[in-house]
């Protein structure tokens, strides 16, 4: 068909590009991009990468946000090594291989890491970031570390790596600033439902989900009623499919298997892209997102089965993005290329 064609040509396009991109890699960051600016925000993230698309769209567009300064990525369910690995492999080809990367708690089931296969090729020795084995560990004392006041954690991921965040280092709670997470669904669910549901990144660990939410951190949501809405329509992606830009073109690579590879989802480019959940959680950490959310302060309970309930006797105030302001959609494709191809 169409998309396993372009699959095909995108491929042979990307194996040329491919040595390029890593020597260019060794001259694309000036300075050292890790030392702490804190004019900046400080930005550690949890991530499942590797099984949906999303997860690689949201961090690329926090590691090419000028307003952020990504300090570590850690990854979390299920195969952790291979999701470890798909994340390096996307991070080296975007020539954002600087930042250090974790493996964390695997937890007790996922997706399958359905881009294991695109980056069966990479050897994790070879990330120049460092690739360390106790990732909660590092993740803890890197954040710990850092001298700046604007520290937040970004979720997106199911929460399995909390539990043994915040026992083993209870003292992150006070350094981390703000939480900002995809999680939940509050009046609508998947596809635009009207029917709110359990949404994945809840019900795979409704206990670490709760853990966080009683955290007693600032913490803002996009569920699903504004992150299950967000995709690229057909210009847009085309836009990004087109890029020659070494972050969309390793993006595009990654899409590439990922779209060939699992059954939920058919490559058809001219239709646009599939939903892209977890961006919207990036862009919540954004100065400007109120300029195109609505948000407003819920008492959230988590249930046993993995629902996000309003509770306002037993919840825990959370901050949600509830609903798009007019033109905010439309608007939030733009702004993520800007940074992207930027």
């Amino acid at each position: 068909g169409v998309g396993v064609k372009m699959a095909a040509n995108l491929i042979k396009i990307w194996k040329v590009f491919s040595v390029l991109f890593i020597v260019l890699s060794l001259t694309a960051v000036k300075g050292n991009p890790l030392s702490p600016n804190c004019s900046k925000t400080q930005v550690f993230i949890d991530t499942d990468v590797g099984s949906d698309y999303d997860d690689g769209t949201a961090i690329i567009f926090a590691l090419k946000n000028s307003e952020f300064q990504v300090q570590f990525v850690l990854t979390a369910t299920g195969d952790v090594v291979s999701r470890t690995r798909v994340l390096a492999k996307l991070l080296t080809l975007a020539n954002l291989d600087y930042v250090p990367i974790g493996v964390g708690v695997k937890g007790t089931s996922s997706h399958p890491v359905y881009m294991s296969g695109w980056a069966d090729d990479f050897n994790l020795t070879d990330y120049k970031g460092g690739v360390f084995e106790d990732g909660v560990g590092q993740f803890a004392k890197t954040l710990l570390s850092n001298p700046c006041k604007d520290i937040v954690m970004l979720e997106l991921a199911p929460t399995s790596n909390i539990p043994l965040l915040f026992s083993k280092y209870p003292e992150v709670k006070k350094k981390i600033s703000k939480v900002k997470a995809m999680a939940g669904s509050i009046y609508r669910g998947y596809d635009n439902s009207s029917r709110p549901t359990d949404e994945y990144n809840v019900k795979i660990c409704p206990k670490c989900m709760q853990e966080l939410f009683q955290s007693g951190l600032n913490i803002t949501i996009t569920p699903l009623d504004t992150c299950g809405v967000f995709r690229f329509d057909t210009q847009h992606f085309q836009t990004f499919l087109g890029s020659s830009k070494a972050a969309l073109l390793s993006l595009s690579s990654n899409w590439v298997y990922w779209c060939t590879n699992v059954s939920y989802y058919t490559c058809v480019p001219k239709d646009g892209s599939d939903v892209l959940f977890d961006s919207i959680a990036t862009f919540l950490m954004m100065s400007e997102s109120p300029n195109y959310l609505n948000f407003k302060l819920l008492s959230l309970r988590v249930t046993s089965d993995g629902y996000t309930v309003i509770d306002t006797k037993e919840g825990s105030p959370i901050n949600v993005a509830l609903t798009w302001k007019d033109g905010g959609l439309h608007a939030m494709q733009d702004i993520y290329l800007q940074y992207v191809q930027a």
